[in-house]
């Protein structure tokens, strides 16, 4: 399934484009469903329940969390992705002035965004160009590693071709001029040849793949691993797996000691030495934050944008075609009548459109869902065999998470207080 609203959280629609008028631009409006700024104040203009269905069973759900103690000490902070330069990387002179012209010619800023770009240069040769200045013939190639803080470079994908990159003087001093690619499609033999004019023979040599690379800077494999240590942090015994970084944060719990606010707030609930009979049970529970994603309905599997793009698009159009409708018909019959919005269609054609949209809305193989940005485990604890402490307070628990790339706590120790004036309870 690709939806599972938890009792107790209102569904959350994200969506931003309207679906009025004709039967205009009718991709674009699939594939801008639920993409770019929420639009505040303004009336649906499709009714919630069918726009669900329309996308597949659409129902992302907000994340409901209750309201905890200021976070501890031991509780890992938030990461920020860091820009991949070379210097990052400790890449020096004619490598790092190759790196970054690569860099900023495909994708420099996609790591403020959640995309990892790493990208590699191998150079089939080089000449000057008259002014004291290298043109360095290549092969510029990047791979994009999509939402890396959740998945560590599981999901990337990659391109590029020849190219000609001009550095300063002998790039030694690791600076570069100027970038300038190959075209792509028609006319891309011809763009080689012209980028490889002044060395007799090249082009050739690349078009038939009978060329070696005479200097390359690291792969994006190696880069990744050093990305990873840099951003997220080494593996070690405190964070390899959610029971290490449980009984990491319990046993800072533990060595925090009397005066401190968590450990006296334990020893008050369930008496004296309740840090020394400590135990806990783990249950796995939905992670703090979650992202957009487009599932196939089928398997489960993430797929992208434009498969999902597709996939509907698909269905809709062979349902139109075979009852003598424009797609665009199909979806403006699910629209109704909103204040200072264009009223749905209207008369039997209309009527007809409505009722073989109902009728197919269950036929949609892909949908649009929010996920878990990783695994999350609820520990919660038990003092002396209790769970329930004499002053009533219950539910002694913290998350660990994976959504960083290492395990590590989401959400510090918390409880539910009977007492509405506890500062320690939820």
């Amino acid at each position: 399934m690709c939806s599972h609203p938890r009792p107790g959280r209102a569904p959350h629609t994200p969506f931003s484009t309207e679906f009025k008028g004709g039967a205009r631009a009718v991709r674009e409006r699939l594939r801008n469903l639920f993409l770019g700024p929420r639009r505040q104040g303004r009336a649906l203009v499709l009714c919630v329940a069918v726009l669900a269905l329309f996308t597949g069973g659409m129902v992302a759900c907000r994340t409901a969390v209750r309201e905890t103690p200021p976070a501890s000490d031991t509780a890992v902070p938030p990461l920020m992705m860091l820009p991949p330069t070379a210097e990052l990387f400790g890449i020096t002179g004619v490598e790092a002035a190759l790196y970054e012209a690569a860099r900023w010619a495909h994708n420099p800023y996609g790591w403020q965004n959640g995309t990892l770009a790493l990208p590699f240069v191998g150079v089939y040769a080089s000449y000057e160009d008259g002014n004291g200045d290298t043109v360095y013939l290549c092969n510029l190639w990047t791979r994009n590693y999509y939402d890396f803080l959740a998945t560590r470079g599981a999901n990337s994908g990659g391109g590029g071709g020849p190219a000609a990159i001009t550095v300063a003087g002998d790039g030694s001093s690791g600076r570069f001029r100027s970038v300038k690619s190959a075209a792509d499609g028609e006319g891309w033999a011809q763009s080689i040849r012209d980028l490889c004019a002044p060395v007799p023979g090249l082009a050739d040599q690349i078009l038939e793949g009978t060329i070696a690379y005479t200097l390359t800077t690291p792969d994006t494999d190696t880069l990744l691993a050093q990305y990873v240590q840099a951003v997220i942090g080494a593996v070690d015994e405190t964070n390899v797996n959610k029971e290490a970084a449980a009984d990491a944060y319990l046993a800072g719990l533990i060595a925090a000691g009397p005066g401190d606010r968590l450990y006296d707030a334990a020893v008050s609930a369930f008496g004296f030495g309740a840090w020394d009979h400590v135990t806990y049970a783990m249950e796995q529970t939905e992670s703090v934050e979650t992202r957009p994603a487009y599932i196939l309905r089928a398997t489960g599997e993430e797929i992208t944008e434009a498969e999902y793009t597709a996939l509907n698009l698909d269905v809709w159009t062979g349902v139109a075609e075979e009852n003598g409708f424009t797609v665009g018909e199909l979806l403006d019959a699910a629209a109704f009548d909103a204040p200072g919005q264009v009223s749905a269609p209207e008369g039997e054609r209309a009527a007809r459109a409505r009722e073989l949209f109902l009728a197919h809305i269950g036929q949609l193989p892909a949908c649009y869902t929010s996920v878990s940005t990783g695994d999350a485990w609820e520990v919660e604890l038990a003092f002396h065999g209790q769970t329930v402490g004499s002053d009533g307070s219950d539910h002694y628990h913290f998350v660990v998470s994976n959504r960083r790339g290492v395990w590590g706590v989401e959400v510090p120790l918390t409880w539910d207080g009977h007492n509405p004036d506890s500062p320690t309870g939820d």
